[in-house]
């Protein structure tokens, strides 16, 4: 008998190390993407933008060309306004201590619904690169995720002991949870629907209906972002590529997987094990009960059986090209659901669960430094150099079109600067003005104009992109009808990489030469916004 409680105790020490181990590793790839992240890339850019309007009425009314809700860019705003936004870092730190938050708010939901360690949570979330990168970027997608778990441990403390202060704290947490995300209100949702049932379970009809407040209250509040996301999809329909499983899938493993690939199908395991765990209790029979701990499992299931079913209705309502960062906010409410299902249960597999928890927690993080280390942009490095050596009549090319988001916050040279097609607002990403020009005949002749001008002059012209190669026995670059008229309606990546065929072809049949420019580092830089740079010299008349 002492042996084995002297075997617990030991167990219970090394569980805490593991714990508080997996939480400073956290932390320390927390701090190497602060510290590596560099300038910000469109997004951000956009979002720095949205808060640093001149007034808070220009801000709300430019969320018509956002994605988010007000909340996060009011955020923003607050900490540029007490002069804590000064430079990109400055902003960035913003975004760190945002990762702590969420940290906690996993520690916070172990403690509140199984009066544990977050074991399990942690193991799945340590070494997670797709929370490091995206969770502490300068988007909505890190604050929204700390909210929706706060707003879970809200809710389950007001089911175990109703009271006015309780309901209270759950409403607002759950309001600021839809006001910083609109996917959120689907994850609120599986919360508020897991909750009743929980509640009708155990004959509390009157904390169900407490539960329902809640949700109503929140999706109350999201009642006046109706014109604005109705005026939004007017423009939003060239983004669109509507719901691809191909697509959602791969981007989904993607955010499982990162940075090794195989943690992906231990998520997906556990998931399976925690429904199937979970709802096994559905088969108790039903008594008047105060909601206990041993409910949790039960109460975890449900929302992730439900929030995942919700959120790809949710993927499927937008019809937007998913990317990794969009499934944040459902992984880490699964992560701490996992816990609250099978924490329990793998007391009796004690050693089994440390295994597990140190593998997923740690093996992956020699791999987590190298991504956590890498820009997200160099458009920033490239802006610098063009800024000494393009000269007042050169031009600049920035292709595709919304990498000139970032470029106009970065660039301050003398040289003028254009995009395929032009626009004449960069401030955000200005789909409404783009979709204007896919909808137009020879939409890009005034760019060709341009650069035609500019080279036949004796001047350079610029290309931050890459202008897309010939395909194999392409004799002429290919063409699109306008808008809607092409193959894909008005999606606008087949237009973007038609433009760019058009003006490469333009400048090779002139003889312009295209030489590759050093961009001035040799810092990994992230996919999404990684860019060349490229001068143009000669022109010939044919």
């Amino acid at each position: 008998m002492n042996s084995r409680a002297g075997r617990s105790q030991w167990l219970t020490r090394l569980e805490w190390g593991v714990c508080l181990g997996a939480t400073l590793a956290a932390i320390g790839l927390h701090l190497i993407y602060l510290t590596h992240a560099g300038g910000l890339w469109r997004d951000e850019t956009i979002s720095v933008r949205l808060a640093t309007s001149s007034t808070a009425g220009e801000m709300w009314r430019m969320l018509v060309y956002e994605s988010f809700p007000v909340l996060f860019p009011a955020t923003l705003r607050c900490w540029w306004a007490v002069g804590l936004g000064g430079t990109d870092f400055a902003f960035r730190c913003l975004g760190f201590l945002i990762a702590l938050a969420l940290l906690g708010a996993v520690w916070l939901n172990a403690r509140v619904l199984r009066s544990s360690l977050p074991l399990v949570s942690l193991g799945l979330l340590t070494a997670n690169l797709t929370l490091v990168r995206w969770g502490d970027s300068l988007r909505a997608y890190g604050l929204g995720c700390a909210l929706i778990l706060l707003t879970l441990a809200l809710v389950w403390s007001l089911m175990r002991a109703p009271s006015a202060e309780r309901f209270l704290a759950a409403t607002l947490a759950a309001v600021l949870s839809v006001q910083c995300l609109y996917q959120n209100a689907f994850l609120l949702f599986a919360i508020c629907i897991a909750g009743c049932f929980v509640c009708f379970r155990c004959k509390q009809d009157r904390t169900a209906l407490l539960l329902v407040g809640v949700g109503a209250v929140a999706a109350a509040s999201l009642l006046p972002y109706i014109s604005l996301i109705v005026r939004s999809q007017r423009s939003f329909i060239v983004a669109r590529t509507g719901f691809r499983g191909a697509l959602v899938w791969s981007n989904l493993f993607d955010a499982l997987g990162t940075p090794m690939g195989w943690p992906a199908l231990v998520w997906v395991g556990l998931c399976v094990l925690a429904s199937v765990r979970g709802l096994w209790f559905v088969r108790r029979s039903l008594e008047q009960k105060p909601i206990r701990t041993k409910d949790a499992p039960l109460f975890g299931a449900l929302i992730l059986t439900l929030g995942l079913l919700t959120f790809f209705l949710f993927i499927a309502i937008a019809r937007l090209p998913t990317q990794p960062w969009y499934w944040l906010p459902p992984m880490v409410l699964t992560a701490v659901c996992i816990d609250a299902v099978l924490g329990t249960w793998l007391e009796a597999y004690r050693g089994w669960r440390l295994a597990l928890v140190i593998l997923m927690a740690f093996v992956p993080l020699i791999t987590g430094v190298g991504l956590a280390r890498q820009r997200q942009t160099n458009i920033d490095l490239i802006a610098a150099r063009l800024r000494e050596e393009a000269k007042p009549n050169d031009l600049i090319l920035v292709h595709p079109w919304f990498c000139g988001v970032t470029f106009n916050r970065y660039y301050q040279g003398a040289a003028p600067w254009i995009t395929l097609p032009a626009l004449s607002d960069f401030r955000v990403a200005r789909y409404d003005l783009l979709k204007e020009k896919l909808a137009a005949t020879a939409p890009i002749k005034n760019v060709l104009d341009r650069i035609a001008q500019t080279l036949a002059a004796g001047n350079r012209l610029w290309i931050v992109g890459d202008l897309p190669a010939p395909e194999p026995n392409e004799t002429e670059p290919p063409d699109l009808p306008p808008a809607p008229g092409g193959p894909q309606g008005w999606f606008d990546v087949p237009y973007s990489y038609v433009w760019g065929r058009q003006a490469d072809y333009f400048i090779a049949a002139h003889g312009g030469h295209i030489e590759t420019v050093p961009t001035g580092s040799d810092d990994a830089v992230s996919i999404y916004e990684k860019a060349s740079l490229s001068v143009v010299n000669g022109w010939s008349l044919r």
